[in-house]
């Protein structure tokens, strides 16, 4: 069998089944009773062995066999888990995402000596652990097994044309490597003797192998129990079935009940009723016996690829119109108006391909915590909101780091340990929020702790100390600029640098990795009250909506979802507060930018006789006023990203190409109202 074929989806799989079994085990350390969850465990540690078995990974298959011995007597209740049997099992998830990560990278080595600590490490912590019962749990029994009115009324009515209901129980082998097939298989063999009305566990739990040995079939079937094990056990990995007949009293009785709580006036409407009952079981039947998975994987780089397509249709499009325009021919027009409609359609699907929850990102941040709380001595809450937030595939990819570094700040520079919190007058445990939310086209994250906040004063007086600035430059500085020292390469206010601190890395490295995404930092913070920091990114990183101005004779790009309005004003409307330029509008005082000189565009002078055109943008609920020298009209635009050298102060986010072949900039206005509200 060749195996090569499947490695990705093999490491696709092992991702998602690592992070449950992560998520689950974070659930038991806080409640070490729960029945359900050490079953989840216990399926992802099988579903894990079978795999790296079927693809001869045997230190994986060796160790979640191991791990699978040790949640058999937590399971039973003989045994309750302890923290260290837990600190274990979260070393052998480490050890299990090394592993794959070894994997990945061409790495592994099949050496089973490498997990044989941990195997050893399990016994010690099994025998460790308390004997005795768990705690109580409630048991979900094979009530789940009872039949709903529509699969009642099947199993009578087949019963009175002969029709017998079977239980057909199916015990696979205890190496079987891919439970989810014979179920498939079992289910297909029993449909060519009749129908399948019910399956316990559930069709989508048996596709995808959620459950331990065996698993039941009900058949309405004149078979008889010799035909049936027969045919199941041409199966391969099927080592017994139990074929009996299902005790139908019960189940007319309960059909019974059911027709006499029909109300005596609805008689005439029993046909009706009868007629649309039956489609509504024909409907379940359906899902049921042929229920199949509604999504697939696709290879990444392919969407990139076809978002790339998409970019260039875009831009033909527009360079079409853009002719057309010239020509002023009708038929033309029409056409490239359909044209336009279907290639918005299959932009917009595109897009949404590329869309994904920030679910898969945040995921990893409570076992995050856990660890690094224990490491510190502190006690922390951790609060999750947004994790449904989608966000473009790339932005994903690389807003992990970044956050890794924030919420590892929040713990170790951010929050107190218990004493000192308790005579601050503060709880002893610390929280850390984490949200995400959007903000029309943008998203927001933000990371909020209610720790030691971040004093201003000793910010200024630390990059006096490392010669990043002078002792006049800070004078000079509000609070706000004073915060954003915290960005400046170099800086640290970390004495010595440790792991968790990351070794002298400043935030600067967050700063740069955000602003790659054209998006921007800020950072909020009250002593002894606490810090926020907020990130702001564009929510797809390929096609925009662009209002296109010009500055003297250069074309830019403004990303619509940020501009509020546009209005003209007179020159001697603009006056000067603290040396920045501004004007009242409808009473608030609004900062002006213009473009010509923050770009340092050449060769042009403003006719002061002539209105000033100024886009309000708006973010974060700051606006600001950005001054052009015209307007030229609203454009979808492909984002092209363009050298790090030719960014000037972020001003910049990337490129795009129009209609007539030439290149426009696109402005990053995030970056411009950070510059200024502060100003």
């Amino acid at each position: 069998m060749e195996l090569d074929q499947y490695i990705g989806l093999f490491i696709d799989e092992s991702r998602e089944n690592l992070q449950k079994l992560n998520e689950s085990l974070l659930k038991l350390e806080s409640n070490p009773g729960d029945l359900e969850v050490l079953n989840d465990i216990f399926r992802v540690a099988h579903t894990l062995k079978g795999m790296s078995k079927t693809m001869g990974f045997n230190a994986i298959g060796d160790l979640t066999h191991q791990m699978e011995d040790v949640l058999d007597p937590l399971r039973s209740g003989t045994i309750v888990p302890n923290s260290k049997l837990i600190d274990v099992l979260f070393k052998c998830l480490d050890k299990l995402e090394t592993l794959v990560e070894q994997i990945i990278n061409n790495e592994y080595s099949d050496n089973l000596s490498s997990t044989k600590d941990l195997i050893s490490d399990l016994k010690d912590a099994l025998s460790s652990s308390s004997t005795g019962s768990a705690p109580a749990v409630e048991v979900k029994k094979e009530a789940d097994q009872a039949f709903n009115q529509y699969e009642i009324a099947i199993a009578f009515e087949a019963a009175q044309k002969g029709f017998t209901l079977k239980e057909v129980t199916i015990h696979l082998v205890s190496d079987c490597v891919l439970p989810g097939v014979r179920s498939y298989m079992a289910n297909s063999a029993l449909e060519t003797l009749g129908e399948v009305i019910k399956s316990i566990p559930e069709a989508e739990a048996l596709e995808n192998g959620e459950f331990e040995k065996s698993f039941k079939l009900f058949l309405v079937t004149k078979s008889d129990n010799k035909t049936i094990t027969d045919i199941i056990m041409r199966i391969s990995e099927i080592e017994a079935v139990d074929v009996g007949d299902v005790d139908l009293t019960a189940l007319n009785s309960s059909y019974s009940a059911s027709i006499q709580s029909v109300p005596s006036n609805a008689e005439e409407k029993t046909e009706e009723k009868s007629i649309e009952e039956k489609e509504t079981i024909a409907a379940n039947q359906t899902t049921i016996t042929k229920a199949m998975p509604q999504t697939i994987r696709v290879n990444a780089g392919r969407l990139d690829k076809l978002m790339n397509l998409v970019g260039e249709l875009v831009i033909s499009r527009t360079r079409i119109a853009q002719i057309s325009n010239e020509l002023k021919e009708n038929d033309l027009s029409s056409a490239i108006s359909s044209m336009g409609n279907i290639t918005t359609d299959i932009q917009e699907i595109v897009m949404k391909l590329r869309m994904v929850s920030i679910e898969q990102v945040f995921n990893r941040f409570p076992r995050l915590v856990r660890d690094l709380s224990k490491e510190l001595k502190k006690e922390v809450n951790l609060k999750i909101t947004g994790k449904e937030t989608e966000i473009d595939r790339v932005v994903i990819d690389e807003i992990g780091d970044p956050l890794v570094h924030l919420i590892r700040n929040s713990l170790d520079h951010g929050l107190e340990n218990p004493q000192e919190r308790i005579e601050k007058g503060k709880s002893s445990k610390g929280t850390i929020e984490l949200s995400a939310f959007n903000e029309g086209d943008n998203i927001l994250i933000k990371v909020v702790d209610d720790g030691k906040g971040i004093d201003p004063v000793r910010l200024k007086q630390i990059a006096v100390k490392k010669g990043l600035m002078t002792e006049e430059q800070t004078r000079n500085l509000s609070e706000a600029e004073a915060l954003d020292i915290i960005f400046m390469p170099g800086f640290s206010t970390t004495q010595v640098a440790t792991d968790i601190s990351g070794r002298g890395v400043g935030m600067d490295v967050v700063k740069t990795k955000i602003a790659m995404l054209g998006g921007t930092v800020y950072i909020d913070s009250k002593v002894n009250i606490g810090t926020t920091i907020t990130i702001s990114l564009p929510s797809t990183m390929a096609i925009v909506q662009a209002l296109l101005v010009k500055v003297i004779d250069e074309t830019y790009a403004m990303p619509l979802n940020y501009i509020s309005e546009v209005i003209e004003i007179y020159p001697n409307q603009v006056k000067k507060v603290q040396n920045k330029e501004v004007i009242v509008l409808r009473g608030h005082t609004l900062p002006l930018v213009r473009l010509q000189d923050l770009l340092s565009v050449p060769n042009g002078k403003t006719d002061p006789k002539k209105p000033l055109i100024v886009v309000i943008v708006k973010s974060q609920g700051k606006s600001v006023g950005v001054i052009v020298s015209q307007l030229i009209g609203q454009q979808e635009v492909v984002i092209k990203p363009i050298s790090k050298k030719l960014h000037v102060d972020e001003y910049i986010s990337g490129a795009t190409t129009l209609g007539n072949g030439r290149v426009a900039l696109i402005i990053n206005v995030n970056s411009l109202i950070k510059k200024n509200k502060k100003e």
